[in-house]
């Protein structure tokens, strides 16, 4: 399905006006690019990196800890970024297979600051030890190593030497041409990291900035290149972006299901014209029963579930 994103323009503007470009580490074809409004995450990684040694290939948006420095101290980022849920939809188009001492992960990450103590919150973790920083490096993800995918739920702290870092792996599998999601929950990834490092729960997180795109060393075999396609931003969201709530006004109410209607019967790739709708990854939130992602095209089911929900406040 993602063949047809080329006709599909996403949401994310122009390089470096809103989200930035270019941040990468990897061998030569390695991008971070937005083209057509979409971000482009290419990673060319065969044989190199490991796991303090990270290859990547993503976007940023906001404030984060500054990188080169271990331990540090910073000034409080000037603005904060407000929402109780973040989520950005990912579409692979190749994934590094048959290798057996590598790994990948497909991410969305939330950066906090913690304003509490100016020259620093102190945590500690029985594998890593005590460690005294100003931000939470969080992440949500879908991570193979060594060619087996984790199981959702994995997860585990890590020391960026900038940050205090916690990971949690929400998607337990991914295939080319299949939509997902990566949903982060704005105060739940704050409270595990405060958890899992031994930090006071009633310390105060301060959202400043949230990465999109893919990182990973060593790959191998015959398709050594991981390649996805992000078609919209992350989105702050008070629903679940695939809920319905298409203007992001925290209930399901008429203005959702009339932009439902608008697009109803275009599917993934169909142009517009003066006679019929653009495909519009927002309104398309029924799939298959065994997966809460789209099924590729406005139809009855989108508009059945929207029914649903509507009214609904969360």
């Amino acid at each position: 399905m993602s063949e047809f994103f080329y006709q599909f323009n996403g949401n994310f503007g122009s390089c470096n006006v809103t989200w930035s470009c270019g941040n990468t580490v990897g061998l030569s074809g390695t991008t971070a690019t937005i083209d057509s409004q979409m971000f482009h995450s290419n990673l060319f990684a065969t044989g190199v990196g490991d796991s303090t040694h990270l290859q990547l290939a993503t976007t940023r948006l906001g404030t984060f800890p500054p990188t080169g420095q271990c331990p540090h101290t910073t000034p409080a980022p000037s603005s904060y970024l407000t929402g109780a849920q973040v989520s950005a939809i990912f579409d692979p188009f190749l994934l590094p297979s048959n290798f057996a001492s590598g790994q990948y992960y497909i991410f969305l990450a939330l950066y906090y600051y913690l304003p509490d103590n100016p020259s620093g919150t102190q945590g500690t973790n029985s594998s890593i030890g005590t460690r005294t920083y100003q931000w939470l490096d969080t992440q949500v993800r879908i991570q193979n190593i060594n060619g087996t995918f984790r199981n959702v739920g994995n997860n585990e702290v890590y020391d960026p030497c900038n940050a205090f870092g916690w990971d949690n792996v929400t998607i337990g599998s991914a295939s080319v041409h299949t939509f997902n999601a990566l949903v982060g929950n704005v105060a739940n990834q704050c409270q595990n990291a405060l958890k899992y490092w031994q930090i006071s729960p009633s310390t105060t997180c301060r959202l400043a900035g949230i990465e999109i795109g893919v990182k990973g060393y060593r790959f191998s075999g015959l398709s050594p290149v991981l390649s996805v396609l992000w078609p919209n931003q992350a989105r702050f969201t008070a629903c679940h972006a695939f809920n319905g709530d298409y203007d992001e006004s925290a209930r399901i109410d008429i203005v959702d299901v009339g932009h439902i209607a608008i697009v109803y019967g275009s599917s993934v790739g169909t142009p517009k014209t003066p006679t019929s709708a653009k495909y519009d990854v927002n309104a398309d939130i029924a799939g298959p029963s065994t997966s809460p992602m789209q099924d590729g095209s406005i139809n009855i089911l989108d508009i059945a579930k929207a029914a649903l929900y509507f009214g609904l406040v969360c």
